[in-house]
C-alpha cells in the first residue's frame, strides 16, 4: 500500500449552505467524522485545514473522537490557515506545507462526506508512480477527491493566490491519468441547503 496523506479542506465560509459545513450532521455523524473515519482506512495522517470557526472546529471533532476513535485521533494533524478567505489554493497550501513523508496526498472537500467507504480503498489501489495526479471520473466527468503525488507539491507551494490548480502547468509537465469508476457520488457536493435535506432523504 503506497503512504498516503490525507488533506481535508474544512475552511471556508459556509455561505450558501447557512450552517457550517464541516459539522453538519446526517445518519449520526458530522460531515468531517464521515470522511475522518473513511481517510483512515487508507492514510498514515489526515491533515484538516481550517479556518472560519477554527476553534469550533477541532474542539467538537475532538470531542466526538475521544469517545471512540482514539485512534483514528491520533492520525490528525490540525492547521489552521489564517488566509482562508483568499480561496480555496491557501487551504491547499496551508496543508501540503505540513506533509510530511507521504507519497501521494488525498485532496478532499470537506462536503463530500456520502462518497462510499469502498471507493476509499479503490482509488488508493490507484496509486502508480507513473503519474502525478490521479483524479476519478463518472460517466466521462472528472471529480473528487484527487490523488496528487508528492512529486508536485512544490510547484503547488509556488503558485500565487491569483493562480489555481488549472496554472500547474505553467510550471511544469503533469502526467496526470484518470479513472473511471462506478461511483457518482465523486461529483456530488453540497453547498445549498436544498441540496443538503435531499442528502439527508437519501440517507
Amino acid at each position: 500500500m503506497r503512504k498516503i496523506t490525507g488533506l481535508v479542506i474544512s475552511a471556508g465560509l459556509s455561505g450558501r449552505m447557512g450552517k457550517f459545513k464541516p459539522l453538519i450532521e446526517f445518519d449520526n455523524k458530522t460531515f468531517l467524522e464521515h470522511i475522518i473515519l473513511k481517510l483512515d482506512k487508507i492514510c498514515s495522517r489526515i491533515i484538516i485545514v481550517t479556518g472560519y470557526r477554527n476553534d469550533l472546529a477541532k474542539k467538537e471533532i475532538v470531542n466526538r473522537l475521544s469517545i471512540c476513535d482514539q485512534e483514528v485521533l491520533g492520525k490528525i494533524a490540525w492547521q489552521y490557515n489564517p488566509e482562508y478567505k483568499k480561496g480555496m489554493l491557501t487551504s491547499l497550501q496551508a496543508g501540503l506545507k505540513t506533509v510530511e513523508d507521504a507519497e501521494w496526498v488525498l485532496y478532499h472537500f470537506v462536503d463530500q462526506p456520502n462518497i462510499p467507504t469502498d471507493f476509499y480503498n479503490k482509488f488508493a489501489a490507484q496509486a502508480d508512480s507513473s503519474f502525478d495526479w490521479i483524479q476519478p471520473r463518472y460517466s466521462g466527468k472528472s471529480g473528487h477527491p484527487i490523488l496528487i503525488s508528492q512529486k508536485l507539491i512544490p510547484a503547488i507551494l509556488n503558485l500565487n493566490t491569483e493562480q489555481s490548480l488549472r496554472d500547474l502547468e505553467t510550471i511544469m509537465q503533469v502526467n496526470r491519468t484518470y479513472w473511471n469508476c462506478n461511483y457518482k457520488e465523486i461529483l456530488q457536493d453540497f453547498d445549498t441547503p436544498e441540496q443538503l435535506e435531499q442528502l439527508i432523504q437519501e440517507n
